[in-house]
């Protein structure tokens, strides 16, 4: 089973300062979460609440990555700028259980 969310940054910058979250609940528990990120900025991504997140990956630049992951269902993603702040293309993860 897979699920995938697809955030745009148009819509939602990402930047260096704080936060922003991608994904308000993991719609299951995930085994494998496939990257794939356009913004052509470095971004952090974190798990967990608002506040207490827990960093575990930072995004290729124009690339895809499929990161072992083990994350229950209902975690909240979120993602904060390395680099500059992410206001054009698309960060897609793909939610997968092996």
């Amino acid at each position: 089973m897979s699920n995938v969310s697809v955030f745009s940054y148009a819509s939602s910058n990402v930047s260096t300062s704080a936060y922003t979250t991608l994904v308000v609940a993991t719609p299951i528990a995930v085994s494998h979460l496939q990257i794939v990120d356009t913004s052509g900025e470095l971004l952090q991504l974190a798990y967990g609440l608002a506040g207490s997140e827990i960093p575990f990956a930072v995004t290729p630049i124009g690339g895809t990555v499929v990161l072992p992951i083990q994350l229950p269902a209902g975690v909240r993603i979120a993602a904060k700028a390395i680099t500059n702040t992410a206001a054009n293309g698309y960060n897609a993860l793909s939610f997968l259980n092996a």
